[in-house]
């Protein structure tokens, strides 16, 4: 019986290993489509910058999730704009999309982040860090952002570095 079960796996699985039955790989997606991305983040930077939120949240499918740091998931256009509008203002933002690639319709970005920030009663706050986000090519070709995560690259602050 062993033996039959054997034989029978390599007969039904013997096509796929062969590339008998297997689908082509899909394509790399096209360096327009690269480009159309590193655009949109740009954009993305600069509705921020505006606090153009609507705006800026639209650069998300409906049914996103965004990971900031620090804080719960916001899942779904809705909870990123509240989250974006409770932001305190920029001073810079600017987007480094390190690394575009994707197959199909599904794109991922490994970028870098700068960032400062006007804190209530107190002086611009500069932050700097990495993300990754998902992207998706939408029915009328455009990219949207699936999934957003983003971490700081400074230090946890600490007792002695908050007394100096």
């Amino acid at each position: 019986m062993k033996r039959l079960s054997v034989v029978l796996a390599l007969v039904v699985a013997g096509p796929y290993f062969a590339g008998g039955c297997a689908q082509p790989a899909p394509s790399v997606i096209a360096a327009a489509d690269v480009e159309a991305i590193r655009e949109a983040a740009g954009a993305y930077a600069q509705a921020a910058m505006d606090t153009a939120w609507t705006q800026w949240s639209n650069f998300f499918t409906e049914d996103a999730v965004f990971l900031p740091p620090n804080t719960t998931a916001k899942e779904g256009r809705a909870a990123i704009e509240a989250w974006g509008r409770a932001f305190p203002p920029f001073t810079d933002f600017r987007l480094d999309p390190v690394e575009v690639t994707g197959v199909g319709d599904l794109a991922y970005v490994r970028g870098r982040y700068s960032i400062s920030i006007l804190v209530p009663g107190g002086p611009p706050v500069a932050d700097s860090g990495k993300y990754i986000e998902v992207w998706r090519r939408q029915p009328d070709a455009t990219w949207k952002i699936s999934r957003d995560i983003f971490n700081s690259d400074l230090p946890v602050p600490t007792a002695s570095s908050e007394s100096r």
